[in-house]
C-alpha cells in the first residue's frame, strides 16, 4: 500500500498535521526529532531485547565481536553498504578474529558467524519468513528458531 503525504511548503508540521499523518505499518511510528519528521521502528519490548541479549552474551563469551540492531549489506532493495533499504538485524555475530570498524552499522554477510531475530507475535511475518528468506538467499545458514511474546 502506498500513502502520499502532503507536507506543507514552509517545512512547518504542526501539532494538528503531525496528528493527520497517516497511520503507520505495524512496527512504525512518526516521530519529530530536532524539527525533523521521521518513521522510525518502535521500541522492541523487554523481553524481545533480553533475548537477543542473552544469545549475544553467547557468542561474546565464545571469543566474537557481536553488535545488536545492525544492518545486513545487500539484504534490501539496493545494493552497498550503506545501510539503505537493509533488513535491521536484532544482533550480528561477527567469524572469529574480524574486528567491525567502531562506527560500522552495515555489514557484509561475509564477516558474519550468525544474524539473530528475536521472533514475537506481532512479527512473525516480517522477521520468520520475510526477513530468513532473504538471509538464506544471501548465503546465511538458517538454523533452529523459537519464541513467542
Amino acid at each position: 500500500m502506498a500513502t502520499q503525504i502532503i507536507l506543507p511548503s514552509d517545512g512547518l508540521i504542526t501539532r494538528d498535521a503531525f496528528a493527520g499523518l497517516p497511520t503507520p505499518s505495524h512496527g512504525w511510528a512518526w516521530e519529530l526529532r530536532s524539527g525533523r519528521l521521521e518513521l522510525a521502528y518502535r521500541p522492541v519490548t523487554f523481553w524481545h531485547w533480553q533475548v537477543v541479549l542473552a544469545l549475544l552474551e553467547y557468542w561474546r563469551r565464545r571469543g566474537h565481536q557481536v553488535a545488536g540492531e545492525q544492518y545486513v549489506a545487500d539484504s534490501g532493495f539496493i545494493r552497498g553498504g550503506t545501510g539503505r533499504n537493509n533488513y535491521v538485524a536484532d544482533g550480528v555475530v561477527f567469524i572469529s578474529g574480524h574486528r567491525p570498524a567502531p562506527r560500522e552499522t552495515t555489514h557484509d554477510v561475509s564477516v558474519l558467524q550468525a544474524v539473530i531475530e528475536a521472533v514475537s507475535n506481532n512479527s512473525e511475518e516480517q522477521d520468520a519468513t520475510q526477513k530468513l528468506a532473504v538471509y538464506a538467499k544471501l548465503g546465511i545458514r538458517i538454523t533452529g528458531s523459537s519464541g513467542a511474546t
